[in-house]
């Protein structure tokens, strides 16, 4: 049976896969020799240090309107979001400078970093089924602006030898 998870734990997951691709794209920045790769790592830096600000703001928001329970009775988005979480390529026990050392090539950082904004569309899907609405529409807004990141790199993977 699948353990039906709490606004404070999906809040919690959705911290921790930002912080981890802010983690990520900082040291995949660092990585490259090229100042045009190295700056668009940057930029998606600085955009998942945003969305932890947005994320913080939602948790708030639902606090206030005193929703502590998500929307699930069946625990289905429970489900979904422990198999989004279960197959994810956020290695949650190595550090994002272990993740990127792994990577050999700017292509490979630009295919990982597609992969890690995939996987936070699909969990922010299942974390906007489970909100209030207002709640819910701002969580749109942030499945939005990762689909953009995912269209960013692969037009930036397209480029690349």
């Amino acid at each position: 049976m699948i353990k039906k998870l709490s606004f404070e734990e999906l809040f919690t997951i959705a911290r921790s896969m930002e912080k981890d691709g802010y983690d990520f794209y900082t040291q995949a920045s660092g990585k490259t020799s090229d100042a045009q790769l190295s700056e668009c790592f940057a930029r998606l830096a600085n955009w998942e240090s945003r969305h932890i600000d947005v994320i913080n703001a939602i948790e708030a928001d639902c606090a206030a309107m005193e929703q502590t329970q998500v929307r699930d009775p069946m625990s289905e988005v429970s489900a979904y979001i422990h198999a989004v979480v279960k197959g994810s390529i956020f290695d949650l026990d190595k550090s994002a400078n272990e993740q990127v050392e792994k990577i050999s090539t700017e292509r490979e950082l630009f295919s990982y970093a597609c992969e890690l904004e995939k996987k936070s569309i699909l969990f922010y899907t299942g974390l906007r089924m489970s909100l209030p609405q207002k709640a819910g529409d701002i969580v749109e807004k942030l499945i939005k602006e990762e689909t953009k990141h995912l269209t960013f790199l692969n037009e930036k993977l397209s480029k690349l030898a």
